[in-house]
């Protein structure tokens, strides 16, 4: 029964991770996180030699993770560059939704949405100023690759999410199997 209840608890927890990488926080990694805390914890909880995951599983699921990663990196700088973004202005997206992602988190009221609302704002602000600097550039003409920028950082995210779903699925199946 113990087992039982710590699977369920370890998968409602991990589906609630799930959610936070639709507002761009790393719900994932706080997922396998928590999977190698109990990992670790195994053997002091059991009291003999237990294993949940296992180390192979485990790294298994960072590397979908990372994938998830690299999917929300390729979605964002796709999108500022189908906008018809330069090379700066596709760089200014990139770097921009990271940064605004952080300062949303740190100073929008508006908790989980902020982190998401602070990429998306940053993102455009990063295409703007890196398309911005070119030479001859305009105003007017910068809006198309802002909006891509944004709009893929946007996509970016959601194509994040089913990586986090495979990894919440083959974690929360281990959990109640060992």
């Amino acid at each position: 029964m113990t087992h039982f209840l710590m699977a369920t608890v370890f998968t409602l927890f991990s589906a609630g991770c799930v959610l936070l990488v639709l507002v761009g926080l790393p719900g994932g990694w706080l997922m396998l996180g928590t999977a190698v805390a109990v990992e670790l914890l195994d053997h002091h909880v059991q009291g003999v030699p237990h294993v949940t995951f296992g180390w192979g599983w485990l790294m298994a699921v960072g590397v979908v993770l990372a994938m998830g990663e690299f999917a929300e990196f390729v979605g964002g700088a796709a999108g500022a560059k189908a906008g018809g973004a330069s090379a700066r202005g596709v760089f200014g997206a990139l770097v921009g939704g990271f940064i605004g992602a952080v300062v949303g988190t740190l100073v929008f009221a508006v908790p989980l949405v902020s982190t998401l609302a602070g990429a998306l704002i940053g993102a455009g602000v990063g295409a703007a100023v890196g398309e911005l600097t070119r030479p001859g550039m305009t105003v007017r003409r910068s809006i198309k690759p802002i909006a891509g920028a944004v709009v893929g950082r946007l996509l970016g995210t959601m194509l994040k999410l089913p990586f986090a779903i495979i990894a919440w699925l083959a974690l929360s199946v281990l959990a109640y199997l060992r």
